[in-house]
């Protein structure tokens, strides 16, 4: 198999993996023996499988609570930081501060086409120059990498989770929990402006994808399915991160190529 191929077949399981997850979430356990499959025959058929899960499951997501939950909502506010001028958008950009009320009801999640305004605009160019390829294509092109591959997943040291591709703080390690499915997982983010909420009708399923506010890289999924008191997991790939640790210096966030 080409080395094209060989990537692209890697993260359409990793896909199929997530999606799985989200249509089966209850017995989300089942993840934790993949890791050691090898890719072959058995991994091909997972894929298979999955597609097969997450067609029955419908273009509906489930609530933790049981009750069925629109992917598209306009009851919240959009994020102060869209549209805003780069320069103040870095500073909003800066909070770290986890002191806000959180409220999963009153996000606000833009249709799959909508044009949305990000204060930081890179050209694809640019935006493969300042990133490895591993990055470009989980934040720029919506990849996802394999389960359990990144040692954030297993991080447990106090501190914050940073953009890749920006530099702004995105989650607090507060927030962070084991939620067994291979990718680091957060209760909520580190500020109401870190997180932008797109609908995203990929692989048979609607889900809410995330990305960052400051040049909507792409960061993971958002699924219904967390822990009290949010009941909300932020299912992010660990390369659309960096942590540093309490006490540690912050990256600067960026502001141009």
């Amino acid at each position: 198999m080409l080395a094209a191929e060989a990537l692209a077949a890697e993260a359409l399981t990793a896909e199929a993996l997530a999606a799985v997850a989200l249509a089966a979430s209850s017995a989300r356990q089942y993840l934790q023996p993949m890791k050691t499959l090898s890719r072959g025959p058995v991994r091909a058929a997972l894929v298979l499988v999955a597609a097969i899960i997450v067609l029955a499951a419908g273009p509906w997501r489930v609530t933790a609570q049981g009750g069925a939950e629109p992917a598209v909502s306009d009851r919240g506010p959009i994020p102060a930081i869209i549209g805003m001028e780069l320069t103040a958008a870095v500073e909003l950009a800066r909070q770290t501060s986890g002191d806000w009320e959180y409220d999963p009801g009153s996000r606000h999640v833009f249709a799959e086409d909508a044009e949305i305004d990000y204060p930081l605009v890179l050209s694809d160019a640019e935006w493969q120059r300042l990133l490895d390829p591993e990055a470009y294509r989980i934040l720029r092109q919506k990849g996802t990498e394999r389960a359990f591959s990144h040692p954030l997943n297993d991080n447990e040291q106090p501190g914050v989770y940073y953009s890749r591709a920006t530099g702004q703080p995105l989650f607090s390690s507060s927030d962070k929990f084991d939620s067994r499915t291979g990718w680091p997982s957060f209760t909520r983010p580190i500020n109401p402006d870190a997180i932008v909420y797109i609908e995203d009708n990929s692989l048979f399923s609607r889900r809410i994808e995330v990305v960052d506010s400051l040049s909507g890289s792409h960061l993971g999924h958002v699924f219904p399915d967390g822990p009290a008191p949010t009941y909300q997991r932020y299912c992010i790939n660990g390369e659309a991160l960096v942590f540093v640790p309490d006490g540690g210096e912050p990256p600067p966030i960026r502001t141009g190529s």
